[in-house]
């Protein structure tokens, strides 16, 4: 039986940067788009704090920077691995990022008045369409991640 861990300090490195990118979007983000904690989690100065453009993506650079360390490390044994751990974890943020757009906020929403989609997890996506805000630059934060992560491996 193998060790569990390949590599124990990227999973350490992945994991602060999962914390970093946790702190950064609860001190950067408005309440209303923030569904993990209820409202009275959030300090008064949470939008003031960390905020701007570019922190505006680190999350979801973070996301995907730090999840696939953490994961890379714990499962892969080669860099084809790590490879495809870093594609999997950019495209699920990807897809994402889709979810945020508009299109398909009005697509959940038709389908769902046409009675064609139905049930709560229809319901749950159409709303985080709705309080999410797509960005390109999350689009590229997602990528650079990716890049950043394999590099780093």
């Amino acid at each position: 039986m193998g060790a569990i861990l390949c590599n124990p300090r990227q999973v350490i490195i992945g994991l602060g940067f999962i914390v970093l990118g946790l702190a950064v979007y609860l001190l950067g983000r408005p309440v209303w788009q923030i569904s993990l904690l209820p409202d009275p989690w959030f300090p008064g100065w949470s939008t003031t704090l960390v905020s701007g453009r570019v922190t505006a993506s680190l999350p979801s650079f973070f996301h995907v920077l730090g999840f696939s360390l953490l994961c890379a490390g714990i499962v892969a044994a080669n860099r084809r691995a790590c490879l495809l751990i870093c594609g999997l974890w950019a495209f699920i943020n990807a897809v994402f990022e889709f979810l945020q757009t508009d299109f398909f906020y009005h697509f959940c929403e038709s389908r769902l008045q046409e009675g064609r989609l139905y049930g709560s997890a229809t319901i749950w996506l159409k709303n985080y369409s709705l309080n999410a805000v797509y960005d390109h630059g999350d689009l590229l934060a997602v990528i650079l991640g990716a890049i950043g992560a394999y590099w780093v491996i």
